[in-house]
């Protein structure tokens, strides 16, 4: 017996992808799909017409070059390099259980739940320092699991899990000429608006 795994086919979702492309608030992410040159036409008709479709992940599959389409994080926050580059510290931070790392990616003053309680946090130094009960288990098993491709991103942010931490771009200067990404919200969720 032989397995074999083949590329999504794009065309088969090519009605989403316009309706998602005319309508401002839609998002559509197709994971693993064929990107050949005879398969993209839809990509390039939509780009041609404004349509702001990114591709990620470019790999072979049976030998067939493959990406995940993604423009939900570039159409509402502008580029989604950021928030990809805050996502992976984040997974990796917590992983290690790097308090300091975690707290680097934090919007400070931050207002997290301990317990039933919703507690401001000021500092990095008292993140760290309460670092064991801000990121419990099961948020950091939240924080692990997730899978960029599966993450939920509307004008607010982009959200872990069922909420239990959002992740938000803001002016990294006075100008706004480039962006950081913080953690704006750690809740025990699931809650779908940030805090």
């Amino acid at each position: 017996a032989l397995s074999m795994r083949v590329p999504n086919d794009i065309s088969a979702a090519a009605f989403w992808m316009v309706a998602a492309a005319v309508h401002p608030d839609a998002e559509v992410r197709l994971a693993g799909v064929g990107i050949n040159a005879t398969r993209t036409g839809i990509i390039d008709a939509l780009r041609a017409m404004g349509g702001d479709i990114a591709i990620e992940e470019e790999r072979t599959v049976a030998g067939e070059p493959v990406a995940d389409v993604d423009g939900m994080i570039d159409q509402l926050h502008g580029d989604h390099v950021p928030f990809r580059d805050a996502f992976d510290r984040l997974q990796v931070a917590v992983a290690a259980r790097d308090g300091a790392a975690v707290a680097a990616l934090v919007r400070f003053p931050i207002e997290v739940t301990l317990g039933r309680a919703r507690v401001p946090v000021a500092t990095p130094a008292e993140f760290v320092a309460r670092y064991d009960q801000i990121v419990t288990p099961a948020i950091a098993a939240v924080i692990a699991q997730q899978a960029w491709d599966a993450l939920f991103v509307n004008a607010q942010g982009v959200m872990l899990g069922d909420g239990q931490v959002w992740l938000a771009g803001e002016c990294a200067d006075k100008a706004c000429t480039a962006m950081q990404v913080r953690i704006t919200t750690i809740q025990d969720g699931p809650h779908i608006t940030p805090q």
